[in-house]
């Protein structure tokens, strides 16, 4: 491990990615019955059978898109760079960025992440990081703990954040945006620093996050 938990976190190398549904069409179809993905059926779960498709997509959208979106056009602004439709392929990238966090969905019924492209095993996960990796990765991903655990296993370099418990969206798009804003009004942070800031203006609670 180098000094990358000394040294302050440019902007420029802060890497967000997306894995859930943003466009309609990709939300259509991970709502047929033949698609393993899980996250969009769990957002509309309590909606009646009969209720119109039209109208799952604006409630989806309300409650997802537009805050997702938000959050992007917010932070791309200070510089940091978003991947929507973050695939396995993606983790390639995460040797480019110092700071890297993922917005993703567990299934813990298989015990795989669902990404843009598919729904991986923990093993598929971590065997698409890079082995020259060195990063503080910042997984915002519910119940990732057994993912954190597989990835501090086999990176000495990667430094892991992740969630114990369940994450609530509307909490984590909160705490990124003030990362981001941190790192913005302050020069001389890294990314460890500015989440510990974060956190307090946020006012999250910091059982629900495990620093591996």
């Amino acid at each position: 491990m180098k000094d990358i938990t000394f040294r302050p976190t440019p902007l420029n190398k802060c890497l967000l990615g997306i894995t859930l549904p943003m466009e309609k069409d990709r939300f259509f179809q991970e709502l047929e019955e033949q698609s393993p993905k899980d996250f969009a059926k769990s957002r509309v779960k309590s909606v009646s059978k009969g209720f119109l498709s039209s109208s799952k997509w604006k409630r989806y959208e309300k409650e997802i898109v537009k805050p997702f979106r938000g959050v992007k056009a917010d932070v791309e602004k200070c510089g940091v760079s978003v991947i929507e439709d973050f695939s396995l392929s993606h983790l390639q990238l995460i040797g480019d960025f110092e700071a890297v966090s993922i917005i993703g969905h567990w299934l813990p019924s298989c015990e795989k992440v669902e990404m843009a492209d598919g729904l991986y095993s923990v093993r598929e996960f971590v065997d698409a990081i890079p082995q020259n990796a060195e990063c503080m990765l910042d997984l915002i991903i519910c119940n990732s703990i057994i993912l954190l655990d597989e990835i501090k296993k086999y990176f000495r370099d990667i430094i892991v954040f992740g969630n114990i418990n369940t994450a609530p969206y509307q909490i984590a798009l909160s705490l990124y945006r003030c990362v981001i804003y941190e790192l913005q009004s302050d020069k001389s942070l890294n990314y460890l620093d500015a989440t510990a800031l974060a956190r307090k203006k946020v006012k999250l609670l910091s059982k629900k996050t495990c620093l591996l």
